[in-house]
């Protein structure tokens, strides 16, 4: 009859060496992927038809080496400064926050790429450093992704410094889970569908060609484009992910992003594809 016999420590041993060995192996794969991943999308991000595109004010990403210092670039690290990368304006459009209002950084977030985290309940927010111009129209890109959804008014997206100045302009989330814009004063365009979901990824586009205002999610309109007459807007200093009225700051943005791209016209449909394309 044959007997039982229990592994010996040597034997033990080479076990335990081979598992580890493969952990290793899988753990540096998944480190390699991650990245392959992050270069190829650096990749995207400089042969992208974004900087080809005219009047190109504001190009905040998260993928860049220049979008950051180094010594934020961390997961989990707060950041203090939003580097613009576009080519074709200086000085640059750059954001910035300071003490425990900054967004943090992430490693692995939307599409496994680097996002920023922006935390309502730490009022984290950016403003921008160049009055960009005063336009008759715009067109405004964000990659996002929300964590939660206002259940009042309002979650910003990109709003005018000095909230209640004329002409300024607001882009916020609605309490409906609706895209909303106005230029103040004027009359809130709400996207007409309450289709934002939490913990999806979103392209969301909108343009402002002074005659409608336009927005579309995924490239795809929502909702039905309103009709305006504005006549300049104020851009000045904008404030991404909260809202500031000269003395009061709130309607923090709960959610993670990846990119911001704004230009002071309206663009072009097959350019507003190629930018969403590239996003």
């Amino acid at each position: 009859m044959k007997k039982n016999r229990a592994f010996s420590l040597i034997e033990l041993s080479i076990v335990i060496l081979i598992i580890g060995i493969l952990i290793a192996g899988v753990t540096q794969s998944s480190k390699l992927v991650g990245k392959m991943r992050l270069a190829s999308a650096k990749t995207q991000t400089q042969s992208s038809a974004v900087a080809s595109i005219s009047n190109l004010v504001t190009w905040l990403e998260t993928t860049s080496d220049k979008s950051f210092d180094d010594a934020e670039s961390s997961d989990g690290l707060s950041v203090t400064n939003w580097y613009d990368i576009n080519p074709l304006l200086t000085p640059k459009n750059n954001a910035s926050s300071s003490g425990a209002n900054r967004p943090v950084y992430k490693a692995d977030c939307i599409n496994d790429l680097p996002c920023l985290e922006f935390t309502a309940a730490n009022s984290s927010y950016y403003d921008t450093s160049q009055t960009i111009s005063t336009p008759l129209q715009t067109t405004i890109f964000m990659v996002t992704s929300f964590k939660t959804l206002p259940g009042a008014c309002c979650f910003a997206l990109i709003t005018s410094n000095g909230a209640f100045a004329a002409r300024s302009l607001h882009f916020n989330v609605a309490a409906s889970s609706q895209l909303n814009y106005v230029v103040n004063p004027g009359t809130n365009f709400l996207s007409g569908v309450s289709s934002l979901a939490t913990a999806t990824n979103y392209v969301i586009s909108m343009v402002d060609d002074n005659a409608t205002v336009t927005s579309y999610l995924n490239g795809a309109v929502l909702g039905t484009p309103l009709s305006i007459s504005y006549g300049v807007r104020n851009l000045g200093i904008l404030n991404i992910g909260g809202w500031f009225n000269g003395t009061v700051r709130a309607r923090y943005l709960d959610a993670y992003v990846s990119e911001i791209i704004i230009f002071d016209r309206s663009l072009k449909n097959e350019e507003r594809k190629a930018v969403e394309t590239y996003l």
